[in-house]
């Protein structure tokens, strides 16, 4: 929060929605990824879609446009915020049309992004104590290496042809 004094009084409220809800999609995509022929599968599933959809996403989007780093900060950051949307809605469409080879294509990818909170602060632990350059620096760095590289041999390996990558990874 530090920089974030002036902005506070409305920035919590972003804030506090990401922190209590963005945790909330990691359990509920565990469970999904865990109990696919569960009954509740269905339920956390729409949990998961609604609080990406309406509570995570669009507060880490606005969370992004006060990001440590500036520009770079700022770009990072929403595009992840925009690709975690754009991925939750795209796997409950999949769904809705009943094509599961794409759901689990989209869900993981949503997945992927999802998770990049907590590689974030990983990597930016691990990049802390082997360099000890410029914080901000090593928090784009972080931030970057906690999604990206991901994403990119996610969507290869789901568009090489004839994959099967999807069709096994998930029973």
């Amino acid at each position: 929060m530090i920089g974030k004094e002036d902005i506070f009084s409305y920035y919590q409220f972003a804030l506090y929605t990401h922190i209590v809800f963005a945790p909330i999609t990691i359990l509920c995509a565990l469970y999904q990824m865990v109990f696919t022929k569960s009954k509740f599968h269905l339920i956390t599933g729409k949990v998961y879609v609604f609080t990406v959809l309406f509570l995570a996403a669009p507060s880490g989007l606005i969370m992004s446009f006060y990001a440590i780093g500036g520009l770079t900060g700022i770009i990072l950051f929403s595009t992840l915020s925009i690709l975690w949307f754009f991925y939750t809605l795209k796997s409950y469409v999949s769904i809705r049309n009943n094509d599961i080879v794409s759901h689990k294509k989209w869900a993981i990818g949503s997945f992927i992004l999802a998770n990049s909170a907590i590689l974030l602060r990983v990597n930016n632990l691990i990049l802390h104590y082997i360099d000890h350059t410029e914080p901000v620096s090593n928090y784009l760095i972080a931030g970057f290496l906690s999604w990206v590289p991901f994403l990119i041999i996610h969507e290869i390996l789901a568009n090489i042809k004839k994959s099967h990558y999807f069709k096994n990874l998930v029973p």
